[in-house]
């Protein structure tokens, strides 16, 4: 006889036929929107939305590799800032994890963007 065989494929799963590039940006996105929602003090929340803001455009408008260079650079700078920089103790703590979370993801995304290249 012939063999079958029978596999479970997660249709909702977020990495099917995923593009990274567009997740980053989402995911850049939804931290913008969410962080502009958060009562964080005026120049740092600023400063914040700037920065996100900044990934943001180098990823919709930057050609790579050079963009995800940049993006993954700015992002180590951004995380190292936050655990020991300038803006360490800055945000509550459900801001910085949701910031540092959701920056870790983004720099993931990165990677597999440009190993898939």
């Amino acid at each position: 006889g012939i063999a079958t065989y029978e596999f479970d494929v997660d249709f909702d799963s977020p990495n099917l036929g995923a593009d990274p590039l567009k997740n980053a940006i989402e995911r850049l996105e939804d931290l913008l929107q969410w962080l502009s929602l958060k009562n964080i003090p005026g120049d740092l929340k600023r400063e914040w939305l700037n920065n996100i803001r900044s990934l943001t455009i180098q990823l919709k408008e930057n050609k790579p590799p050079a963009k995800d260079l940049w993006v993954v650079k700015k992002i180590d700078q951004l995380l190292q800032e936050i655990q020991t920089g300038k803006y360490k103790k800055s945000f509550n703590k459900d801001v910085e994890e949701r910031i540092t979370q959701d920056l870790n993801t983004v720099r993931q995304d990165m990677e597999q963007d440009m190993e898939d290249r």
